[in-house]
């Protein structure tokens, strides 16, 4: 992801090794990116500095972890058809352009304190799905398609991945959360089973799901999303979480949500990534 050039200047042989950090920079941006897809982010990386001050106890992180194992229950409950026809019709917001903000709060078996983002979002079925992080850093993907286009806090393109140039696995995410973000319960099947447990006192219904797909499972875990008329949560749970503390947990709360005109910078970012689309 970094433009960021190493001053070699000190160098005066031509035949001089490479440092170790021009050695690493090529994977370490690939992996950035596959980090991206995957957690979209969510799935987003993090300050490391944060690393130096995670002192929160152990016990206080175990603790939050024990709090999701209700919320792991729902998958002792398959889906059954007609329920899952009443949620397509109560969610279904694939025909809507959807906008609004969100939190994250990401729980990694490394660190002792969980790490917070926020930003917002939009969705177009015509368009695609911008996902803007505004902290603790500044980043903004652009989702059309297999084309994921990240631009800086400027503004300006960092990169353009597509199918043709990205792992597999990285190839399904962008259709994968478009279809989260939409309730396209139909389109989950192909990709996921399904499992269900039906509203709560707060009028929240949960779904589970499980990926089909080995590889994807080991890479992604298993989600749950809950809501109302609409989406309100995703869960995101690692093949390890939460029956131990070992695994890392996604936690994305969506708030403000409306289906009105979009924002001028949301329609700006389109913009940007159609008129991308063409130079290409």
């Amino acid at each position: 992801m970094s433009k960021n050039m190493i001053d070699d200047s000190s160098s005066t042989a031509a035949t001089k090794k490479p440092s170790k950090k021009s050695q690493f920079a090529k994977p370490i941006k690939q992996l950035i990116f596959i980090c991206q897809w995957l957690v979209l982010g969510a799935f987003l990386l993090v300050l490391l500095s944060q690393l130096s001050s995670a002192n929160a106890s152990e016990t206080a992180k175990n603790v939050t972890k024990e709090s999701f194992v209700q919320l792991y229950s729902v998958f002792d409950y398959p889906a059954e058809q007609q329920q899952l026809a009443t949620l397509t019709e109560t969610v279904s917001l694939s025909n809507q352009q959807t906008q609004g903000d969100f939190s994250q709060t990401r729980y990694l078996a490394v660190l002792k304190r969980p790490l917070n983002s926020a930003g917002s979002f939009a969705f177009s079925p015509t368009q695609g799905m911008i996902w803007h992080q505004s902290s603790p850093f500044t980043t903004t993907m652009i989702m059309q398609g297999q084309r994921l286009i990240t631009l800086d806090a400027n503004n300006q393109i960092q990169q353009t991945l597509t199918a043709a140039n990205s792992n597999p696995i990285a190839a399904k995410i962008p259709q994968l959360m478009q279809q989260l973000l939409t309730g396209d319960i139909n389109a989950l099947q192909q990709s996921f089973s399904l499992f269900y447990q039906v509203p709560t006192e707060e009028n929240l219904w949960t779904l589970g799901l499980m990926p089909k797909d080995e590889p994807l499972q080991q890479a992604l875990g298993k989600l749950v999303i809950q809501g109302d008329h609409q989406l309100k949560r995703i869960v995101i749970l690692s093949p390890q979480a939460p029956q131990n503390t070992t695994g890392d947990i996604t936690d994305i709360i969506f708030n403000n949500v409306d289906h009105g005109a979009f924002s001028p910078q949301n329609l700006n970012w389109f913009k940007l990534a159609s008129e991308e689309q063409t130079v290409k």
